[in-house]
């Protein structure tokens, strides 16, 4: 998601900004960080719903391995076998779910990263420091 907005970035601030123009870069700089923390915004909903998600279908989950064993209980190896498949179906998803929300946590954290970083550029482009190890 965060690496099409920074291309974007690069490709204006590439395209349109002269070398000393450095007011309109930062307010190149200043549109992307808020389109950026618009991104992160988004990106903690994602998080949180499929969080919301992977608590569902461990329930689904915890709900068919109960029914399968109350099926165990009972001679009834037809029922047993269904709600193994249940089972294993609700498994499967909460392993997919785990793997996705990994994932978005992994990308939120770069992108959080990616956001203070063009925050510290742009504080060092309002104040007129040089850039860090420049």
């Amino acid at each position: 998601m965060f690496e099409g907005l920074k291309a974007r970035l690069e490709k204006i601030l590439a395209d349109h900004t002269v070398p000393g123009e450095p007011r309109q870069r930062a307010a190149l700089l200043h549109s992307a960080l808020v389109e950026a923390k618009v991104a992160v915004s988004a990106m903690q909903d994602a998080l949180a719903a499929s969080e919301q998600q992977l608590a569902v279908e461990r329930k689904h989950l915890d709900d068919a391995e109960r029914r399968g064993r109350l099926a165990a209980q009972i001679p009834d190896p037809e029922t047993v076998q269904v709600a193994e498949q249940f089972a294993a179906r609700h498994r499967e998803r909460v392993a997919v779910l785990e793997k996705k929300v990994e994932v978005q946590r992994a990308e939120l954290d770069l992108t959080r990263r990616e956001v203070d970083q063009m925050t510290a550029e742009l504080r060092q482009m309002r104040t007129g420091a040089p850039p860090a190890g420049g």
